[in-house]
């Protein structure tokens, strides 16, 4: 049928069936509308695990501790099988062996020498530089050439530290290799030759951050160094937007 004839037959179309199709025309254009304008359901938000606070000692539930040891404090996410001790430390057991380990301190001192350490101790100046420069001279141990890098929003320094070939832990005062100390005798230390660790050392606008990540013998196995390392890595300074 041609354009022309479907003008023809509508146009006798009588006035009663017009009226209708135009009704029923206005009552679909109108739930068309109403239908087009509601809006899609929300998916619900699914809110942030919640941080808790670091305890001082002992077993810890896998997630995300608050830690304020330093003057901005920093988020930290532990999986499951890690200790916290002392408030400062959190250690990693490989059977009934300590394996790996996190410290956060805020050093003072540095011995000179860290396997004759008594009376050497010696107080440090404040920046990031002062501590790894004072570990770069410390007779005993070993460090690498720091790097600069940022943690978040904050300058720092990493580097390693090792117990220099030689040494015998027997001939060091107390059994101990002394590293660094919060005060005037010795509070940061290693009772095994083979115990070394990676520092970080942030810059927290002026005020310092020690945090180091280690491991206590050569026989630790990689996966659990790279768990280690994945913890470390997570670390968070909190600060306020």
């Amino acid at each position: 049928m041609s354009i022309g004839s479907q003008q023809s037959h509508t146009s006798h179309a009588g006035p009663s069936r017009q009226l209708a199709l135009a009704v029923a025309l206005l009552i679909f254009a109108g739930l068309s509308g109403c239908t087009a304008v509601q809006p899609p359901t929300a998916a619900p938000e699914t809110e942030d695990a919640a941080v808790m606070s670091m305890p001082h000692e002992g077993a810890l539930d896998p997630g995300t501790y608050l830690v304020d040891t330093f003057d901005v404090p920093f988020n930290v996410t532990v999986p499951e099988g890690w200790d916290i001790l002392g408030g400062w430390r959190l250690i990693k057991s490989v059977g009934d062996e300590q394996g790996v380990f996190l410290t956060f301190l805020n050093a003072g001192y540095v011995p000179a020498d860290a396997c004759g350490w008594p009376g050497t101790l010696a107080q440090i100046e404040p920046s990031i530089e002062g501590f790894a420069d004072a570990l770069a001279v410390q007779k005993s141990t070993t460090t690498t050439v720091p790097t600069q890098i940022s943690v978040g929003d904050y300058r720092a320094l990493e580097f390693d530290l090792a117990v220099e070939g030689d040494v015998d832990i027997d001939d060091c005062s107390s059994a101990h290799v002394c590293i660094h100390s919060e005060a005037s005798s010795c509070t940061r230390w290693y009772t095994s030759v083979t115990e070394r660790e990676t520092y970080r050392v942030v810059d927290l606008d002026g005020s310092r951050a020690i945090l180091s990540v280690g491991q206590y013998d050569d026989e630790v196995d990689a996966a659990v160094m790279d768990e280690a390392w994945a913890v470390f890595d997570s670390i968070e300074f909190v600060t306020n937007e």
